[in-house]
C-alpha cells in the first residue's frame, strides 16, 4: 500500500531467541525527533507535510467499522492496569518519590471512575478501521534525506482497535508530551514533584500545531475517541517500565491521568 514509504526487507531470520528483519542502510538520514530537534523550519514543514500524505493515504484503506472495540481497549489497556497501579507504585518507589502516592491514588481513583462512567459511550461508538502503524512514534519514522521521503519503520499490528487514531495519538505522545525528550533526562534526573523543563525545537512545536489542528478538526466523538487513545498511550507501558525505571513509570503515568481528566 506504501512503497515509497516502507523500507525492503533485505534478509529474516532468527538470532537465538529473537526474530529480525534486516532493512536498508539510510545514510545521512534521521528519525523524525532528531529531524524536527535539529532541522530549520523549512525542512520540517516540508517533512511534517510528507508524514501527514501517509496518515491521509492510511485513512483511505478501510477496513469497516466495528462496536465495542473502544471500550476493550479501555479496559485491558488502560482500567485494568490502573487497578493493580498502586501496588506496583509501592513497591518499587523509594525514599522522597513515595510522597507522591496519595495523589496518583486520587488520580488512579478517578480515571477508573470515569471510565466506568464512560463505559456505554465507549461500547456505542464505531471505530472507522484502517490500515494503520501501530506504533508510529517520531523514533519509527525515517526522513529518507536522500529521496526526501518519510520511512516507516517497526510497525506493531496488535492493537485491539486499528484506528488512524491511534496512530495520531503515539505522534502526539512523542511530540506534545516530549515522550523522547523526557527518556533522554533519565530516570535519575526527573522530579516527582515537578515537571521537567523542555525547551521545543522549532520542529516540534511546527508538529504540535499540526497535531492541534488536526485534533480540533475532529468530531465530539472522534476527540473522546483519540483522549482514550493519547492517555492510553502512557498506561500500557507502565507495567514495563515501574520494575526497571519507577521514577519515569510514576511520572508517565501521572501524565496519562491528567490527560484522562482533560476536556
Amino acid at each position: 500500500f506504501l512503497p515509497e514509504n516502507v523500507p525492503d526487507i533485505i534478509e529474516t531470520g532468527v538470532n537465538e531467541n529473537e526474530y529480525y528483519f534486516d532493512i536498508p542502510y539510510y545514510g545521512d538520514s534521521k528519525n523524525y525527533f532528531q529531524l524536527l530537534k535539529t532541522s530549520s523550519k523549512e525542512t520540517c514543514e516540508i517533512a511534517i507535510q510528507k508524514l501527514f500524505e501517509i496518515i491521509r493515504k492510511l485513512q483511505k484503506i478501510r477496513f469497516g467499522s466495528v462496536n465495542g472495540s473502544l471500550s476493550l481497549y479501555a479496559n485491558e489497556e488502560i482500567i485494568v492496569i490502573l487497578s493493580n497501579a498502586y501496588k506496583d507504585l509501592e513497591k518499587n518507589l523509594t525514599g522522597d518519590d513515595l510522597d507522591i502516592l496519595p495523589t496518583l491514588s486520587n488520580k488512579i481513583d478517578k480515571g477508573i471512575n470515569y471510565l466506568r462512567k464512560k463505559k456505554k459511550i465507549l461500547e456505542r461508538i464505531k471505530i472507522d478501521e484502517t490500515l494503520t502503524h501501530g506504533n508510529l512514534t517520531l523514533e519509527n519514522i525515517i526522513y529518507d534525506a536522500k529521496r526526501e521521503r518519510p520511512v516507516l519503520i517497526d510497525p506493531y499490528a496488535e492493537t485491539y482497535s486499528e484506528s488512524i487514531l491511534g496512530d495520531i495519538s503515539q505522534l502526539m505522545q512523542s511530540s506534545m508530551s516530549g515522550y523522547e525528550m523526557i527518556m533522554e533526562i533519565g530516570e535519575n534526573q526527573i522530579d516527582l514533584k515537578k515537571p521537567p523543563k523542555i525547551d521545543n525545537s522549532v520542529g516540534i512545536n511546527t508538529l504540535n500545531r499540526k497535531l492541534m489542528d488536526y485534533r480540533a478538526s475532529l468530531s465530539k466523538d472522534k476527540k473522546f475517541i483519540l483522549k482514550v487513545f493519547y492517555a492510553g498511550q502512557f498506561v500500557r507501558m507502565f507495567p514495563f517500565k515501574i520494575r526497571k525505571t519507577p521514577k519515569l513509570a510514576a511520572f508517565f503515568l501521572n501524565h496519562a491521568l491528567d490527560i484522562l481528566a482533560s476536556e
